[in-house]
């Protein structure tokens, strides 16, 4: 069975996209996470946990 993202789950992305944030979906669960542009900042530390979710739990499933 395939799973699709919902309406508003693509319309929530779309936003997050538009505000310029770079989004990452877990395929497996369709849970999606929003970070932003790692180029565009000098301390990423609140997104710390953010990005060892998506580098390490994800790309293991």
């Amino acid at each position: 069975m395939t799973k699709k993202l919902t309406k508003k789950q693509v319309y929530d992305i779309s936003q997050e996209l538009q505000c310029g944030m770079k989004v990452f979906v877990n395929t497996d669960t369709l849970e999606y996470k929003s970070i932003p542009d790692m180029d565009d900042m000098d301390d990423f530390g609140f997104w710390d946990e953010e990005l060892e979710e998506i580098g390490n739990i994800w790309k293991r499933s």
